[in-house]
């Protein structure tokens, strides 16, 4: 015969057992953001916050790039963009820091070898392939991160909006992991870093 926990200790324990596995969560995704690589991307704004979502400011990160004449024949090759001019795929981006930030040097569908160097970082993600953004047959390459929200006081929020529109210089700050997974870290308005609090 089946026995079960009774009542009174039922609740406690599985309430315990709730805000344990709550814990584990978030102390597994904030030690993922300290140890990850951090690259800063260029935002974009768009759209306000929803009263029934909480104070957030929707941001689109702008990750893209051209390829090389060689890159470009490699991957077009690997993609079968033959006979197509545009492609949605999944892939392995590697990514190059440059003055005005990080841009895409190359795709590859599987990930590319050896340890991510100082100025390369590895992420999986959505992209698109096309030969209408660039010339000469080189492929374009627009990386679609999972990524577009920011949680921030009704005050914080607000005030990120009026710098977006006042063409501030917003970038999204992403943490890396090793397995190439993008996690939103925070963000920088001129230079000032907000990052995500948990605590």
């Amino acid at each position: 015969m089946t026995r079960f926990l009774q009542p009174r200790y039922a609740l406690p324990i599985t309430s315990v057992l709730l805000a344990l596995f709550l814990l584990f969560g978030v102390g597994s995704h904030v030690i993922a953001l300290k140890t990850g690589k951090e690259i800063s991307i260029t935002a974009r704004g768009y759209d306000p916050r929803a009263l029934l979502l909480g104070h957030y400011v929707r941001l689109q990160p702008d990750l893209s790039g051209t390829l090389s004449t060689e890159a470009s024949a490699r991957v077009s090759e690997a993609f079968d963009m033959s006979d197509q001019g545009y492609r949605h795929e999944t892939a392995w981006l590697s990514l190059t820091r440059s003055e005005d930030g990080w841009t895409i040097e190359d795709v590859s569908k599987d990930r590319p070898a050896g340890e991510m160097s100082a100025d390369t970082a590895l992420l999986y993600t959505p992209l698109s392939l096309s030969r209408d953004r660039a010339g000469e047959g080189n492929l374009g390459v627009e990386a679609h991160l999972d990524i577009d929200r920011f949680y921030a006081s009704e005050a914080e929020a607000k005030d990120l909006e009026d710098k977006l529109r006042d063409g501030a210089d917003v970038k999204l700050l992403l943490s890396i992991a090793d397995n190439g997974q993008a996690r939103l870290k925070g963000v920088s308005v001129d230079g000032v870093r907000t990052e995500i609090s948990w605590w």
